[in-house]
């Protein structure tokens, strides 16, 4: 800042200098892929489940799998009911915003009449979430060998 104030982002660092990143393949054995995302204190675990078929019919599009998303953040231990609902009506948009872009990126017509379940889990937040669970996300896809036409990436600042 021109104040001579220097920024610093959540795990204290300057907002000069990259948060340390780092992956981990394969960590959960009864998904079929699964990453552990860090970046710097951010934490994110993520699972893929599928293509598989759909537990319920409607789920089943005829010539394409359809991608679901499911994002736990575990902020809800606030007794603040309203800070609760602030954060679920987050996480859903979120959820929203993977799927889309998942739908974009995995190559759904390889996989006709198949789920592709993301689950990703905020193990701890430091900031820079979305981008860590794209990155978790997109590294539990590989893990699991789901073949994507775009590879999808995040940053922040």
């Amino acid at each position: 800042m021109g104040d001579g104030r220097l920024l610093l982002n959540g795990d204290g660092g300057a907002c000069t200098t990259l948060r340390p990143l780092s992956c981990e393949l394969s960590c959960l054995q009864r998904a079929d892929g699964s990453s552990l995302w860090k970046s710097g204190s951010t934490q994110v675990m993520a699972a893929v489940y599928g293509p598989i078929a759909p537990r319920i019919p409607s789920q089943e599009k005829g010539d394409e799998a359809q991608v679901s998303v499911v994002i736990k953040s575990g902020r809800h231990n606030n007794a603040n009911n309203n800070s609760k609902s602030n954060n679920s009506m987050l996480e859903r948009e979120w959820e929203q915003l993977v799927t889309s872009i998942f739908t974009a990126c995995i190559d759904t017509n390889a996989y006709a009449r198949t789920v592709v379940e993301v689950v990703l889990q905020v193990v701890q937040d430091d900031g820079s979430v979305l981008a860590a669970a794209l990155h978790a996300a997109v590294a539990a896809l590989m893990d699991a060998g789901v073949s994507l036409t775009n590879l999808p990436v995040a940053t922040t600042f």
